[in-house]
């Protein structure tokens, strides 16, 4: 209750708990429909220290283009896969460009869609990135102190039930 919603787009920057976060879509020209949809999503990279991550909401291969031809597309460290590892995105353009260590989809388990889709994962081990998943490895959590990454998984069922 009471939040402020603040409507962003390229080419914003600004810095929040010591990290630079910068809005690399929505672009100024891109005009969303009455109804909401994929290509709507924010997409931003944050930077703290050396490190950085994108993270890519739900947008497909259209905005992708669109992000490559505006040069704003650069090498990341992790990228969270767009659109829940659809095969509407994570195009090999893309990849080339921002050529990611780690990929992390968030997925749920045997969920209805099939995501991810066997082609983007296979994308994304031929452009060598690693790979996590939550309907796999579980809570992803990734922290970085701006020179090394540290990645955490918990999944829930490898808990052991009691009694």
């Amino acid at each position: 209750m009471g939040a402020k919603i603040v409507p962003m787009q390229s080419p914003r920057r600004f810095a929040f708990g010591g990290a630079e976060i910068e809005v690399l879509a929505p672009t100024p020209e891109y005009v969303p429909v009455n109804e909401p949809k994929n290509n709507d999503s924010l997409v931003m990279r944050v930077r703290f220290g050396s490190r950085s991550l994108m993270l890519t909401g739900d947008v497909e291969r259209p905005i992708e283009q669109e992000m490559l031809m505006g040069g704003a597309v650069q090498a990341t460290d992790v990228l969270k896969v767009a659109h829940h590892g659809s095969r509407t995105s994570t195009t090999d353009a893309f990849l080339e460009a921002v050529h990611p260590s780690l990929a992390v989809i968030s997925a749920g388990f045997e969920n209805s869609y099939g995501h991810p889709h066997p082609m983007v994962v296979e994308r994304l081990e031929e452009h060598h990135a690693g790979i996590l998943r939550t309907d796999r490895d579980g809570l992803i959590t990734i922290r970085t102190d701006g020179r090394r990454l540290t990645v955490d998984t918990f999944a829930w069922a490898q808990l052991e039930t009691r009694p």
